[in-house]
């Protein structure tokens, strides 16, 4: 089979999956209705930002893990095994290595120095204790080793090694099973309802993950299988596109059903994953596909009923409808070599190694700054970052031996052809520039009028706690968002306790806040501090007149109950360093005794009609009289 010598869209295509990675670690900054990471702190959230994100997030990354299978096949075929072992030893794992040790630092700085932690230390400083924190005592933002957005590169290690390995081991003794893949994926690309077979296939694989909106919260040294086996199979089906002749002709014949799956859905999935996600079971919270935690239960697989199943599917078939779309329309206008796209191309893999100290850095120094609008702010620091980031690409990667890492080669730069552009036309972009960016400010500012009256700058001022004068004069205290929660349920979620920059909590309780207030979902503030918050929140909102006998509508959880199946985590998601997690499990049991204490009741049944005993029994070790 006769295959063409460059995939110029391919590509391309590939080089817009990096940059878009850019763009929504931007955009998350200013568009996030719900705490998210460190994303959730613009007090005007904008609907253009929010799209932003959760389009891209819908299906970049099985895009790309898609072309990366495409491509590692191809090289494997073209060049033999050996040229691709060494190739990739070189130009990812060398590149992850030196990121791990000079961007994942920086980068847990900026965030620890964000969130008020290590707040004593200079930079520097915080920069060496993130370097060195799993070897020190002492909280931290991050309880473990992660690797920032260098995750997919992990990833893609395994990948590789797992294919150098398939290819070593096995070559061609499983031929007949190698012809039924690659038949299947030419089924699901050619076939119009191939799409929603290929969809149902990741619909069991999606239906695991901790939310719809599956961000990579397990992609950690700690990996979890489940994140790992998701992105394994979209790699596999790039290796088997690579053998499906005139694969992209194939999927260009389907556009018109593609593009009118994106149309009709895109816009309505983001929503309805907010409310799947907003409340999954609380048996998600202890569960762990990962390799040194693992404990999985199906209570945190199969819940929620029809409508989580079809959120999951329709995303599933969004994801792939969009890849599909992208690679036809990417062959119909980037399928010619152009020099200009290929310099971007090149660009692509040292801009988004590069990239996430310089975005973060601008995108938390515009938060703050209410004086402009959320999309101008989002359009400058994109700029900005942009700007700074290409700027060395130029004058020391490109040219330099970083060039044989980032491009696979070097070239001198009297050659370089986007020196010589801006050197022509630096006045046409900086005009077009800031054309565009007076036509942001300005639609910016229609859409902030909409923003600002949703009142949301107090619920987000209670979570990241910015300005303590700004909450305490705030008069509409019980003001609610579109879910039913008022400032108190935010304020609980900013765990742990000495990331607080100051008592959020205890303010709004001097205020007078509804410690009862019941959100769409049926829960209370003292549900949520007793799922996510600390002992001391839960003391606060008690001695606050909260019932301790409200259960949430969903799952019929009252916070005792939730504090019951809580205690039968091994690893708490995020609460300890650690792989135990008992200091977590012992502020479980104490939250347990005080809701006792203040008259909780054990009698009461969830929708399963299983009391307080009986979960315990389910997911913990304890029993009644161990907690006593």
């Amino acid at each position: 089979m006769e295959q063409p010598t460059r995939y110029h869209s391919l590509d391309f295509l590939r080089a817009v999956a990096m940059y878009l990675g850019v763009v929504i670690h931007i955009s998350s900054f200013f568009g996030m209705y719900h705490p998210l990471g460190l994303g959730w702190a613009e007090y005007y959230p904008d609907p253009v930002n929010y799209q932003v994100t959760f389009g891209i997030h819908l299906f970049r990354m099985q895009f790309f893990f898609i072309i990366a299978g495409f491509f590692g096949e191809m090289v494997c075929r073209k060049k033999g095994i050996g040229y691709f072992a060494r190739n990739r030893f070189k130009r990812i794992f060398i590149p992850f290595i030196v990121g791990c040790i000079l961007v994942v630092p920086f980068c847990d700085a900026l965030i620890n120095t964000y969130n008020g932690e290590l707040s004593d230390n200079w930079y520097l400083e915080k920069v060496i204790e993130c370097f060195f924190f799993e070897f020190l005592s002492g909280n931290h933002y991050i309880p473990e080793i992660r690797f920032a957005h260098f995750w997919f590169v992990w990833f893609l290690l395994f990948y590789y090694a797992a294919h150098w390995l398939v290819r070593v081991v096995v070559g061609n003794r499983l031929a007949g099973f190698k012809a039924a893949l690659v038949r299947f994926a030419g089924f699901c690309i050619t076939k119009p309802y191939g799409l929603f077979v290929l969809a149902a296939i990741f619909f069991a694989l999606l239906l695991p993950q901790d939310t719809a909106f599956f961000p990579p919260i397990n992609a950690g040294l700690d990996v979890g299988f489940h994140e790992l086996a998701y992105y394994l199979v979209c790699y596999g089906f790039g290796c088997c596109l690579y053998y499906v002749r005139d694969f992209i002709g194939k999927i260009a014949g389907n556009l018109k059903l593609n593009l009118a799956i994106v149309l009709c859905f895109t816009f309505w999935i983001h929503g309805a994953s907010d409310v799947i996600d907003a409340h999954p079971n609380p048996a998600v919270d202890i569960s762990s596909w990962r390799l040194f935690n693992f404990q999985v239960f199906l209570d945190a697989v199969f819940y929620g009923g029809a409508d989580r199943y079809l959120v999951i599917y329709v995303r599933c078939l969004l994801c792939f409808a969009w890849c599909f779309t992208l690679f036809a329309l990417g062959e119909r206008f980037f399928g010619r070599r152009n020099e200009m796209v290929r310099y971007f191309a090149d660009a692509s893999y040292w801009v988004y190694w590069v990239h996430l100290p310089v975005t973060v850095s601008f995108s938390f120094l515009l938060q703050p700054y209410t004086g402009l609008n959320t999309l101008i702010k989002c359009y400058l620091a994109l700029v900005i970052s942009t700007v700074l980031i290409m700027i060395p690409y130029m004058l020391m990667v490109r040219n330099s031996f970083l060039g044989d890492y980032f491009c696979g080669w070097q070239k001198p730069m009297n050659e370089d052809p986007f020196i010589k552009f801006v050197k022509s036309n630096w006045q046409k972009l900086v005009g077009k520039t800031v054309v565009v960016g007076v036509v942001v400010f300005f639609v910016g500012e229609l859409v902030q009028v909409t923003v600002v009256s949703k009142r949301l700058a107090p619920l987000v001022e209670a979570y990241i706690q910015r300005d303590e004068s700004f909450l305490r004069d705030y008069e509409e205290i019980n003001h609610t968002n579109g879910y039913g929660e008022n400032a108190l349920y935010f304020a609980v979620k900013r765990v742990p306790t000495n990331m607080r920059l100051y008592d959020s909590v205890s303010l709004l309780l001097e205020k007078g806040i509804d410690v009862n207030c019941r959100d769409k979902f049926g829960r209370t503030p003292l549900y949520m501090a007793c799922r996510y918050g600390d002992k001391s929140d839960v003391e606060k909102i008690l001695k606050a007149g909260a019932d301790p006998n409200i259960q949430e509508e969903k799952y019929g959880h009252s916070p005792l109950q939730v504090v019951a199946i809580k205690l039968g985590g091994t690893y708490l998601k995020g609460r300890t360093k650690g792989s135990d997690g008992k200091k977590a499990i012992q502020e479980k049991k104490d939250i347990f005794k005080l809701l006792i204490a203040n008259g909780a009741d054990t009698t009461l049944k969830d929708k399963q009609g299983r009391k307080v005993p009986e979960l315990l029994a389910q997911y913990t070790p304890f029993k009644m009289g161990d907690l006593k």
